[in-house]
This record gives C-alpha cells, sequence and structure tokens, in this order.
C-alpha cells in the first residue's frame, strides 16, 4: 500500500475530519474515539498511523492535526465540502449561485469566498440571513444578478486579511475559522486556519457573549411588545444561554475546552439571569451608570469569591457531571457541607458518609463512573444486609461522562435494581441527584430538611435509575 492510500482509508479519513473541526486545541484519543465511532484499538493504530507521516502530533494526551502538513490543508477543505451539503437547500443554492457569478467575473482561480452568519456558523450577527466575504486583489464592481438576493456581500484584500489576522481583528479571525471556505484555490485561508493562534482573548470573548446578551434581551423585548409569547420564548433562552457562557468563562471553562458542558447550562440558565437581574439593580438604570453598572457585572469574570454562594455551588456542581470518581466524591461532599450536613471520607476518599447533625441518621455515597459493576457491587450489599440497613447505602452513578448528556445510557438491569432493593441500597444516577441539588440550592433546603429530601429522592431512586435516560 503506498503512502497516499494509507493515509486515505476510511478510519483516516475520518479522524482527519474530526480533528480537523476541533482545530487548533485537539482532543484526546479517547475522545476522538467517542465522536468518530470507531473502536478504540482502531483509534490508537490511526494516530499512529498519521503520526508516522506527521500529519498529527501528540503532546501530552492531546492530539492535534500538524498545521504545516500540506494533506492537513486538503482536510480542512473536505471539512468545508461536508458542511456546505448540510446547509439548508435555499442557503446553499444562492452561496453557489454568488460563487458561480464569480467565477464568471474574476476566474475560478483569482478569489476567494467565504460564507459566514446566522445561516452557517455561530457567530453573534445581528442579520439572520447568509454573509459572504469574497477576497479578491482586483476590487471592481462586482454585482449579483439574481431576483431574490438576500447575502450581504463584503470585500477584503489578501493583504488586509493577512494585517487584519496578525493584528488580531476578532471579526477576520472567526469568520476564517468558523466560515465555509466555498473557494479558496491558493489555499491560503485554510492555512490560516490551521495556523489559527491558540492564545484565548478573555476579555474578547467576554464583550462579545455580553453584546449576544443585550441584543437577545432586545428581542424578546420587541417580541413581547407584540405578545409573540414563543418568539419571546425563544429570545430569552438564547440570551441566558449567552448569560450562562458568561459565567462559565468566569470560573475557567473556556467554549471549546469542555463543549459536553453546553448540555447542561439549561440547568443554570434561569438562575444565572436572576443573579444578573440582582446585579444590575445595584446601580440606577441610566446610561451615566452605564459603565459602573458594567464593571459589577464583569465581577463574574475575575474570580469565583465575587459569585454568590449560590452560583458558586453550581460551579462545584458540575464535578459531578463531567468529573473523574474523586471530582465527583468532592463536588458532593463540598456541597452537603453546604447543606449544613457532617460529611467524612471513608475508605481512601472514595466514600462518604453523610450525617445530619440534628437527628443523628446518617448515609454513605458511592460514586461510580460505569454502569457495568453495579450489579456486583448490588450483590455484595445484599451479603451484608444488616449493615445496610444500619446505613443506607447510596450508589450516584455517572456512565460515560465524557459523552455529551444527550448520548449517555443511565439504564441499570431489571436484575441490579431488584437485589439493590432487598440489598436497601439506593442507585441514583448522576443527573438526577444534579437536578436534586439545584432544587435544594433554590429552596434553600439544609440540615434536617435536606437530608430529609435526599433520603426521599433515594426511596424513589431505583424506577428512576431505570427510566432516566
Amino acid at each position: 500500500m503506498n503512502e497516499q492510500a494509507s493515509i486515505s482509508s476510511t478510519r483516516n479519513l475520518i479522524l482527519l475530519r474530526e480533528l480537523a473541526a476541533a482545530g487548533p486545541s485537539g482532543m484526546s484519543a479517547e475522545h476522538a474515539s467517542i465522536v468518530s465511532r470507531l473502536s478504540r484499538p482502531s483509534t490508537f493504530r490511526a494516530l499512529d498511523e498519521l503520526r508516522t507521516y506527521g500529519i498529527v502530533e501528540k503532546n501530552g494526551s492531546v492530539w492535534r492535526l500538524v498545521a504545516g502538513n500540506p494533506y492537513v490543508i486538503k482536510a480542512v477543505g473536505i471539512l468545508d465540502a461536508e458542511r456546505f451539503m448540510l446547509l439548508d437547500e435555499s442557503v446553499r443554492r444562492e452561496v453557489a449561485e454568488v460563487a458561480r457569478q464569480a467565477d464568471d467575473f474574476y476566474g475560478e482561480n483569482h478569489y476567494a469566498l467565504v460564507a459566514f452568519g446566522s445561516a452557517v456558523g455561530e457567530l453573534p450577527l445581528d442579520a439572520e440571513d447568509i454573509d459572504i466575504l469574497i477576497v479578491v486583489e482586483d476590487q471592481r464592481d462586482f454585482r449579483v444578478i439574481t431576483r431574490q438576493m438576500k447575502a450581504s456581500i463584503s470585500f477584503l484584500s489578501p493583504e488586509e486579511i493577512e494585517e487584519q489576522w496578525a493584528g488580531g481583528e476578532q471579526f477576520i479571525q472567526e469568520t476564517i475559522a468558523r466560515g465555509i471556505l466555498v473557494r479558496d484555490p491558493l489555499e491560503k485561508l485554510a492555512r490560516l486556519r490551521v495556523s489559527r493562534t491558540r492564545e484565548f482573548n478573555l476579555e474578547k470573548a467576554l464583550d462579545s457573549y455580553l453584546d449576544l446578551y443585550r441584543r437577545e434581551n432586545d428581542l424578546a423585548s420587541m417580541a413581547y411588545s407584540d405578545k409573540n409569547w414563543e418568539q419571546v420564548a425563544f429570545h430569552q433562552n438564547k440570551a441566558a444561554a449567552a448569560l450562562a457562557r458568561i459565567w462559565l468563562l468566569g470560573i475557567g471553562v473556556r467554549p471549546r475546552s469542555r463543549p459536553e458542558l453546553a448540555d447542561q447550562l439549561g440547568m443554570l440558565c434561569s438562575r444565572l439571569r436572576n443573579e444578573y437581574v440582582h446585579l444590575t439593580k445595584e446601580t440606577p438604570d441610566d446610561e451615566d451608570h452605564a459603565e459602573e453598572r458594567e464593571r459589577e457585572f464583569w465581577a463574574f469574570r475575575s474570580s469565583t469569591s465575587h459569585l454568590s454562594d449560590s452560583t458558586r455551588e453550581f460551579s462545584e456542581l458540575l464535578g459531578l457531571l463531567q468529573g473523574s470518581e474523586r471530582e465527583a466524591i468532592q463536588a458532593i461532599r463540598s456541597f452537603m457541607l453546604s447543606r449544613g450536613l457532617t460529611v467524612t471520607l471513608e475508605h481512601g476518599d472514595s466514600d462518604l458518609k453523610i450525617r445530619n447533625p440534628e437527628s443523628r441518621r446518617s448515609l454513605n455515597i458511592e460514586v461510580k463512573s460505569s454502569t457495568s459493576n453495579i450489579g456486583i457491587k448490588a450483590i455484595q450489599a445484599e451479603a451484608d444486609r444488616h449493615a445496610a440497613k444500619r446505613n443506607k447505602l447510596a450508589l450516584v452513578y455517572n456512565p460515560h461522562r465524557n459523552l455529551p448528556a444527550d448520548q449517555r445510557k443511565y439504564e441499570v438491569s431489571r436484575h441490579a435494581i431488584e437485589i439493590a432493593k432487598k440489598a436497601g441500597m439506593c442507585l441514583v444516577p448522576s443527573n438526577v441527584f444534579f437536578s436534586w441539588a439545584c432544587d435544594a440550592i433554590e429552596e434553600d433546603l439544609k440540615g434536617t430538611a435536606a437530608f430529609d429530601s435526599f433520603m426521599e429522592l433515594c426511596e424513589k431512586s431505583p424506577p428512576v435509575a431505570q427510566a432516566a435516560s
């Protein structure tokens, strides 16, 4: 098998596309195996093969594409071609028509075309339609002749692109990184994309999400005036998501470093909106105090010490959903302590004993990151049924924590559930625990109220564990 044929194997191309989508941040081999739906052995073999040809590099546990490799540039084109075909038909038709007429006007090899905007990427733009950037040296008047032209076309020369890219112009960097390269004959834009700086500009990201928050809030207000309740809910949700992103940035979670967290933001949005409303009421609502009001808001980003106690608790609970078993144990420990309960670590910091100082009742908690050994644990608990009756055991499980939330499976076999019932053991999915904890924070449950509420959750846990997915 020659080198080109080996590189172009289906397995390798699948990995190339996923690594190209990950960008300079890269991903672990385990995550690559999940998103590419390849087995772990196949993933490792493919990565080693690609590294032999200098296409990928490894830094610690992270694999990423080598920006200077010519084949990597081709991978960007493959990725964008697929993204273009997945566009809505009307959008795809309009972009293709602009490209066709630009081919006739400039010649196929004399310009580059990037499609971006709300219909393509995730840029927080005002326009709801498609935007097109044409990069060409000769910027003569170019007008698209079509009946229903919705696209907004802008022009830049290659020199202007290089200058703005080198100057860190966020709009240009985001457009090239997130837009679709429809035409890039000299591969200049693709090279810029794969060489994109790994530095993350926190200030610009915060400004961007704050602008998005304001804009969506304004649109929600307009929809409210028109009594369009569906649009009100739509824009309020987008505003809340923007605010949640700002909050995550404030505690050090970067937008692409933990993409799986996006599925959990819904739990936080309404509460975070209330936090922001509280902050904005600290100063008069007029233009003279706008800067002071914003400074108060930026307290979210500098340190978690500026967060309210309840918001800080939410941040710690994320360890339960996305962390290792040790991180999940620490998240539960911090939460239970904040509820006024006594917590001790046992068995090498792998188990918790929760005590209610007021009633002297206690509960043991363990955390498992897989459901495969839950049946065995239940059988062990049955063998020590007397101890289980004295101290009820709650097993919190978080299977496949590296998968997005909608791809996780929380089912436990019916046999294991029946054994757990007989043994007096509770099986609590981590997403159910997280929902309960959010409610406990919101209702300010502490002491006996918090302990009794959790015991009630445990009593219901076997059927919940079976149904949750």
